[in-house]
């Protein structure tokens, strides 16, 4: 588990140690800073670094925003293939009693021979395309329009 104030606890660690390294050494950064910023000033450089901060700021905030939305997307992509597999699972089963009935069928002379073989072939072709469906790696619209394109392409030739 990611713990959620990593950034902070980092952040305290640098911190004290800076204190205790501050303190040993007897070093003061405010005073440095303000002597650096007095002697760059002679150079105009100290807006250049004031508008550097900030634009540091914007980009870490958009960076954590950027992260944010990723992570977003992929739990909707999270959830979008486990909602496929549920569905995919269900309809399987469905196809398997289907098959199951089929056999029941057949065994007790329910159904003619070519309506059982008609049945049989539909369970298959639909048992196909769940499989399809199932081995799709890169969950995008493009990717499952594609698989669905070429369904529809299949039954159209079949008719």
């Amino acid at each position: 588990m990611k713990h959620p104030y990593k950034f902070s606890f980092i952040l305290i660690l640098v911190s004290t140690c800076y204190f205790i390294i501050s303190y040993i050494y007897n070093i003061d950064a405010f005073e440095f800073l303000t002597y650096n910023l007095k002697r760059i000033d002679q150079y105009e450089l100290d807006e250049i670094i004031i508008c550097s901060f900030l634009l540091g700021i914007g980009i870490l905030i958009d960076s954590r925003r950027k992260l944010a939305q990723i992570n977003l997307k992929e739990q909707k992509v999270n959830l979008y293939k486990e909602t496929m597999s549920a569905v995919l699972h269900i309809f399987f089963n469905f196809l398997q009693n289907a098959y199951y009935f089929n056999q029941y069928a057949r065994a007790n002379d329910l159904m003619e021979d070519d309506e059982l073989e008609r049945f049989e072939k539909v369970i298959f072709e639909n048992k196909e395309k769940i499989t399809k469906l199932h081995e799709i790696e890169e969950v995008s619209i493009e990717k499952i329009r594609e698989t669905l394109k070429h369904f529809k392409e299949e039954l159209l030739k079949k008719e």
